[in-house]
């Protein structure tokens, strides 16, 4: 089985075949005590979106796709995750486990309506929120309308464009994909490179140097990481900038082992998940309420987009 193949295996399905049950259920919504908690809670936290066929960990704020889960919950690498689902004896139990059939009618899926400049006031509240610049969020970001295939309903949220042309998608309360999924390379025409787990500490690192930064490059999923070193092997300097959990800790062995020379940044905010939190703690001394960040100069082109940063389709 291919790392897409397992993605599409039900996680209900697999939670239960590893002994998780779910404590309580709401329509297509499964909730469950967070397996990926520590120390363990009492009530639950982490759901199971059964008509996308996603998690999301309301306790740790994070969710993905089953292989994420997998990687995390084991701590396995990718090359484990495979050989788990394509070697002999106990793997083939997890095969049979695809979506029952009351639910294999037509899947939910994200469709984007609308890509715009960021605008909304609850989009804008909630990077103050998250310290970050509003002049660098558009810089990177775009405000995204979208709806889920059958319904009428439109939402918005933060758009990090991926290489492949698909979105990430996150607002206060939700974080998804728009299809097709994959990194995010952003160039500065650098002969370095910061590497990130997610958008926030990307833009994180942007709030903070403004000039002289190096290329960016978001995997925006564990699963991504071999595709990910492969691509930044001509970089001069590569900076790590994982989160401190064991996702963290599995992506930063990966990149060393495959080239020692990956500077390992974490030690910078020792103390907290992930750049974007130390951030909104230790960081509000330091970073500036956004109305008193002067704006960069970011003429918009008659497209919309504006000129700098741009994000580029592999290296």
């Amino acid at each position: 089985m291919t790392l897409t193949e397992i993605n599409k295996l039900d996680i209900v399905d697999y939670l239960e075949s590893i002994g998780i049950h779910a404590k309580n259920r709401h329509g297509h919504q499964y909730w469950y005590i967070s397996p990926l908690k520590e120390p363990p809670e009492t009530k639950p936290s982490f759901k199971v979106n059964r008509e996308i066929n996603r998690w999301y960990d309301h306790s740790l704020k994070e969710g993905s796709t089953l292989v994420d889960f997998i990687i995390r919950h084991h701590q396995m690498t990718i090359r484990e995750v495979l050989q788990k689902f394509n070697g002999p004896g106990e793997t083939h139990q997890y095969v049979q486990h695809q979506r029952p059939p009351m639910e294999a009618r037509q899947e939910k899926k994200v469709e984007v309506d609308e890509v715009q400049r960021i605008e909304s006031p609850a989009l804008i509240r909630y990077l103050f929120d998250r310290r970050i610049a509003l002049d660098v969020a558009r810089a990177y970001n775009r405000e995204v309308r979208y709806h889920f295939t059958g319904s009428k309903n439109q939402y918005y949220a933060l758009g990090l464009v991926t290489d492949p042309g698909g979105w990430e998608l996150r607002n206060r309360k939700y974080k998804f994909s728009a299809e097709p999924k994959g990194p995010s390379t952003i160039s500065h025409d650098s002969k370095d490179v910061a590497v990130f787990e997610g958008n926030f500490n990307m833009l994180t690192l942007a709030t903070f140097l403004r000039d002289g930064l190096p290329d960016f490059h978001v995997t925006n999923s564990a699963e991504n990481i071999e595709a990910t070193l492969a691509k930044l092997d001509g970089y001069r300097h590569k900076f790590l900038f994982f989160d401190n959990d064991r996702q963290g800790n599995q992506l930063t062995a990966a990149a060393l082992t495959h080239d020692p020379s990956y500077h390992d940044l974490r030690g910078l905010y020792k103390n907290y998940n992930d750049l974007n939190e130390w951030a909104q703690h230790i960081g509000k001394a330091i970073i500036p309420p956004l109305q008193e960040i002067p704006a960069m100069s970011l003429a918009h082109t008659p497209d919309g987009n504006s000129p700098g940063p741009h994000i580029r389709h592999g290296r």
